[in-house]
């Protein structure tokens, strides 16, 4: 069976909004004979976040070897995931870390890359993948017909998917990735009290 792989990620034990929002636009896109697979890399991952999101299954790669982001390692756990899952279409919440990692990924499975879509659509068998271009002043529409696609979805592009009963949950076994990156020490970012700018939907400036 074919499958569309949606990677979400998981910030402080909650589910990003934008992995939600990714979920129904599988959907959206979702032929006969589709499951949706939901897809976490990382240690200790709290899975019920993701699980209950209106995916069939979650695949997750809870390796020590991911316990920091690295972009070598996260491509290979998303290979092995992608081949486990048998995915036709991946979908990606456009983060900075995607904007990495999800080129890259694409480039090792041969797939088409379309980034920081705004729209997801099927017609005549192709899928077609809108996104702004020229600094946001065109909207650009490619029609995508390779076997397999790679897309990342722009914040804000969906609703969050509504929540549903938790799916099987799967894990996926990393060999030993050859990461030349070693992450040294992990500095957080101190938030703010405000409103996350990330998940606005529209954000007014003076």
């Amino acid at each position: 069976m074919s499958s569309i792989v949606v990677f979400g990620e998981v910030q402080n034990g909650l589910l990003n909004q934008a992995s939600a929002e990714a979920v129904t636009a599988a959907l959206s896109v979702r032929e006969s004979g589709t499951e949706i697979v939901g897809a976490l890399i990382g240690s200790s991952i709290p899975v019920g976040v993701f699980s209950t999101a209106g995916i069939d299954r979650l695949l997750i790669a809870d390796d020590a070897q991911v316990t920091e982001y690295t972009c070598e390692a996260f491509v290979s756990a998303a290979a092995e995931i992608a081949k486990k899952a048998g995915a036709k279409l991946i979908i990606i919440p456009h983060t900075s870390n995607a904007l990495e990692w999800a080129p890259r990924l694409a480039a090792r499975l041969n797939a088409a890359l379309v980034t920081n879509c705004t729209s997801l659509e099927r017609e005549n068998g192709a899928l077609l993948a809108t996104k702004p271009v020229a600094g946001g002043a065109v909207q650009a529409q490619y029609a995508i017909s390779s076997e397999l696609k790679v897309v990342t979805l722009s914040a804000g592009a969906f609703v969050p998917a509504e929540k549903g009963a938790a799916a099987p949950v799967e894990q996926v076994s990393l060999g030993i990735i050859n990461n030349p990156v070693e992450v040294l020490e992990t500095i957080s970012e101190v938030a703010g009290d405000g409103p996350s700018l990330r998940n606005a939907k529209v954000v007014v400036s003076g």
